[in-house]
């Protein structure tokens, strides 16, 4: 089942929807979920850093991203405004960049191609014991380098007789699938450029 805020990526497996609002309702709770335009379960943030600003980013699955509870009640949130109450001139900002069902795999995928963007001071990663069981998961489909990191692809199309490119589409790290859209009836070669 998928939820109104959650998608398939090609890259990190799933993540959720940017600017998706609406409610989240089960027997044990009922919550209002507003994805920023980053995706990331919390309030804006800009890419660049304001000056006099400490940056903390926290990675990790359903209970970082605060399944069950409204926003301000994460507790990066609860840090943040702990944070803001020190007597600094120093601002901190904590951002929620959990996502459910992520493990260690997929948040490194993620730091390494969106969170770093961020510029934070510090990553923290949230890790539980569910997040083994995932990265077994995933890491079975999964399709690594010479040193054990997840690759990526980008897998081009050709028309051969054109000598065109006609198609090119990102693998999936964890699964490697890939989608491209081609018509029937012409000659196609595909190729790879691989990245660590």
């Amino acid at each position: 089942m998928r939820f109104f805020y959650m998608q398939d990526d090609s890259l990190l497996h799933h993540r959720f929807v940017p600017n998706a609002n609406g409610r989240y309702k089960t027997l044990e709770f009922d919550t209002d979920y507003k994805l920023n335009a980053l995706g990331l379960r919390d309030h804006e943030y800009s890419l660049q850093k304001p000056p006099n600003t400490f940056r903390i980013l926290m990675l990790g699955d359903s209970f970082t991203e605060g399944d069950g509870v409204m926003s301000h009640e994460t507790f990066s949130k609860v840090l943040e405004a702990r944070l803001r109450k020190l007597p600094t001139t120093m601002r901190f900002e904590v951002i929620n960049a959990g996502v459910p069902s992520y493990s260690s795999m997929l948040e490194y995928l993620y730091l390494k191609h969106y969170g770093l963007q961020l510029n934070p001071d510090v990553v923290m990663i949230h890790f539980d014991l569910s997040d083994i069981y995932d990265d077994i998961e995933y890491a079975k489909s999964a399709r690594f380098d010479e040193n054990g990191n997840p690759v990526d692809a980008t897998i081009k199309c050709e028309d051969v007789e054109l000598k065109k490119e006609v198609g090119i589409a990102k693998t999936d790290p964890v699964t490697g699938e890939y989608f491209i859209a081609l018509p029937t009836g012409r000659y196609y070669a595909y190729y790879a450029d691989v990245k660590g």
